[in-house]
């Protein structure tokens, strides 16, 4: 009823107006039925009362908004009807601030661009299930896409569709997405497109790790390359769908990537249902990742160490990264200061956004302080709200998502003691240089930088008292 807005939150008051604005922006265009998401204004509010779930994966409060096609159909007060007419002369203006929020970092080329994201997201149907040794179930679904179209030389028949890898413990969240190439015959697997990479927090994680490999001299650039004695290589803790470990591999033919992965079923998932496939430079092995990082350090000299960079993307059936593999003490924490990253290095880890980065960036400084100057610093996936900018806190849509944790060893004095704006620069710029060698359709020095934080106290003498509890 009419007489109910005034007794509402602020937020549901906002989410109101937000979503009256989504549904005239999509009603327009005679797109989508009433009960649709209203996915304009970056969250779902149904038509009842539920809990929305962000495109940056946060969990909104309980929404107290009808369909708004509906509330037009009854006596509207004076306030209301004002507050809801006022809506029309701030749209264009709104719409364009939520427009550039979500798709600035996207290229009209780009395949796995963020407009698309509603195809996979959409109910899909199932292609396989199955059981986690440590708990939970694992679930690939199949979704259209449109555009579909088979890539040259396919076989007659074939066409490309969305795949997505869940665990359904954790909430059912989606933690891969790939493109895969679907062919006629069912006795071939679905192939993947290493060079489309859709969901954010992939595209991050694989820029940034490049960008501050090449910022300390690192041999990502193929002219580098050439001249290095040893080649760039890469270990990746978590294999998931594969998505950033084939696109390291696709675009860096020079680069050696090792995955490491604990569960059997997310192997076959991964090759049966997500299209990955091993390369010569690219190649997965079935084991603990501790235990193949410590062998790998007994195998190697530990005074050259043996990868450019750790990338760590793997979790529990709750949905955390496992102690192992970020706790002073653990296991890779050991490995890194045995020797497992080379003289400059890298060691990245996503994590979600709740969790404190200070103590797994106190353990990696501490355990590669041998290495010489190093770095610990985090960027976000989504893009921060401008706290100056007014209508960013108005139409607040983004502002939280993953946060990867990144500590950079053996780094000049620049990178390792400049003011953060000094790294910031340096990192665009050697992102943009990534970009342009290796034919990225993204907007790499934006992901490369976005949400940057500077973790200045997690040294010596902090790491006593975070880790003496």
């Amino acid at each position: 009823m009419a007489t109910e807005l005034p007794q509402r939150s602020q937020r549901c008051r906002r989410c109101c107006l937000l979503s009256t604005l989504a549904v005239s922006i999509k009603f327009k265009s005679r797109q989508v039925p009433e009960t649709a998401w209203l996915e304009v204004v970056g969250h779902r509010a149904p038509a009842t009362c539920s809990r929305g779930i962000g495109w940056s994966g946060r969990r909104m409060g309980r929404q107290h908004v009808r369909s708004p096609l509906r509330a037009a159909a009854e006596p509207l007060a004076v306030g209301e009807a004002l507050v809801l007419a006022s809506v029309a002369s701030v749209g264009a203006l709104a719409a364009w601030l939520l427009v550039r929020r979500t798709r600035s970092s996207s290229r009209a080329l780009d395949p796995g661009r963020e407009e698309l994201i509603t195809e996979y997201f959409a109910p899909g149907r199932k292609i396989l299930e199955l059981p986690l040794d440590n708990g939970g179930t694992l679930q690939v679904t199949g979704h259209k896409a449109s555009e579909s179209q088979a890539p040259p030389g396919a076989p007659a028949g074939s066409f490309q569709e969305w795949r997505c890898l869940r665990f359904l413990r954790s909430g059912g969240l989606i933690q891969s997405v790939t493109k895969v190439v679907v062919y006629p015959n069912d006795d071939q697997l679905p192939r993947i497109q290493g060079h489309v990479v859709p969901l954010a927090y992939t595209k991050s994680f694989a820029t940034v790790v490049l960008a501050a490999l090449s910022a300390m001299g690192a041999p990502v650039l193929p002219r580098k390359a050439m001249k290095a004695k040893e080649p760039l290589r890469i270990l990746c803790i978590g294999l998931g769908g594969g998505t950033v470990p084939s696109f390291y591999a696709e675009s860096l033919p020079h680069c050696q990537v090792d995955v490491v992965e604990l569960e059997p079923a997310v192997v076959h998932a991964a090759k049966e249902g997500m299209g990955f496939r091993e390369w010569p430079n690219l190649k997965v092995f079935l084991e603990d990742g501790v235990t193949f990082a410590q062998n790998k350090v007994q195998e190697g000299a530990a005074d050259v160490g043996v990868y450019d960079a750790v990338l760590v993307d793997a979790y529990d059936p709750d949905g955390n990264v496992p102690e192992a593999l970020w706790s002073r003490g653990e296991g890779l924490v050991e490995a890194l200061s045995n020797g497992l990253l080379r003289r400059c290095g890298v060691v990245a880890t996503n994590f979600l956004p709740h969790v404190d980065l200070a103590a797994p960036l106190a353990a990696y400084s501490g355990a590669l302080s041998s290495h010489g100057s190093g770095r610990s610093f985090s960027i976000q996936v989504n893009k921060p709200v401008d706290p100056e900018n007014d209508l960013e806190k108005i139409f607040d849509v983004e502002g939280t998502g993953n946060r990867i944790a990144v500590h950079i060893c053996g780094a000049p004095p620049e990178l390792a003691e400049g003011p953060l704006s000094a790294l910031e620069d340096r990192l665009k710029a050697e992102a943009k240089k990534v970009g342009m060698a290796t034919g990225c359709v993204w907007d790499m020095p934006d992901l490369a930088c976005r949400g940057l934080r500077d973790w200045p106290a997690v040294q010596a003498a902090d790491e006593v008292k975070i880790f003496s509890m």
